[in-house]
């Protein structure tokens, strides 16, 4: 059976989940973010709650597909990057690099609300929805849009996810399916 890992890091809690292929949760644990502290002592935090996530599951870092992070700001999965996230402390962090420092798996990078919006058209309240809006309220504010993706399964569903970025101008297009080889 395939395994994969999610973290979700927050602007106060980063939190870490082990899911099956069927997406049925099967342990997840929490920290403080202590967002006071460097970029790298916060992804190498991420990196270790996934590593104990995985452990306490009962399986090994060689059952996990990937790990896939949610995050507040503007990511760039193409290049590993966490580019700006207006409450934590990254400029340009390297996110992927920093994170198979600690645990070497394939790692995406996507929005935080990008996530929860694809969370919520597979298997939430958006579930066979044609279209779609979360909007995530936290330390931050954020949305995701699925525009006409009813009747698709998960690795295929993907067309299109919008995020509303207060520090921008325009709203941006995330089209990478979950599917897509980074690492």
């Amino acid at each position: 059976m395939t395994y994969y890992c999610g973290i979700d890091l927050g602007g106060t809690n980063i939190k870490a989940g082990i899911v099956d292929g069927e997406g049925k949760l099967l342990n997840k644990l929490s920290i403080k973010t202590r967002a006071e502290r460097s970029m790298e002592e916060i992804i190498h935090d991420m990196g270790q709650l996934a590593a104990d996530a995985i452990k306490d599951a009962g399986l090994e870092v060689k059952d996990i597909a990937c790990i896939g992070i949610g995050s507040p700001g503007t990511p760039d999965n193409d290049e590993g990057l966490l580019v700006y996230s207006s409450n934590l402390p990254f400029n340009k962090a390297p996110m992927r690099k920093l994170i198979r420092e600690v645990i070497d798996l394939p790692v995406y990078i996507d929005n935080d609300a990008n996530c929860a919006a694809m969370a919520e058209a597979v298997a939430g309240a958006a579930k066979g929805a044609k279209d779609s809006v979360t909007i995530t309220l936290g330390t931050g504010v954020g949305a995701g849009v699925i525009v006409n993706v009813a009747g698709h399964s998960y690795e295929d569903y993907i067309e299109m996810v919008k995020t509303l970025d207060p520090h921008k101008d325009k709203i941006e297009s995330s089209m990478l399916p979950l599917r897509h080889s980074q690492e």
